[in-house]
């Protein structure tokens, strides 16, 4: 009994650590997304987001766009057009507006 009760105890403080790593990894994270963010400011540059599935009501196809488009991938449709709009993002990364001010080109 006092083996399992050892057992269970290191499963918790491993667990713990794991907690407490995976959160100094989304603080780091955090904090180099905004000094990132501040030189692009400092540079005049916006933060965008391409977001496929903007203006779609399929809701199979949105659902194909946005897996498709999360990949780092830009869709395209028949002529070569880019699908999907451009979304200027909170300082979270989610969607706050998508515009049609200009279109995507190559």
């Amino acid at each position: 009994m006092n083996e399992l009760g050892f057992i269970a105890i290191g499963v918790m403080l491993t667990l713990g650590c794991l907690r407490i790593l995976a959160a100094i990894e989304r603080d780091e994270e955090r904090r180099r997304r905004q000094q990132a963010e501040a030189v692009l400011r400092r540079h005049g540059m916006s933060i965008e987001m391409y977001l496929a599935s903007a203006g779609v009501s399929d809701p199979e196809l949105a659902d194909a766009l946005d897996h498709v488009g999360a990949t780092g991938h830009i869709v395209t449709d028949h002529c070569g057009s880019p699908v999907g709009d451009l979304c200027r993002c909170a300082g979270t990364g989610r969607p706050l507006l998508v515009y049609r001010a200009r279109r995507i080109r190559f």
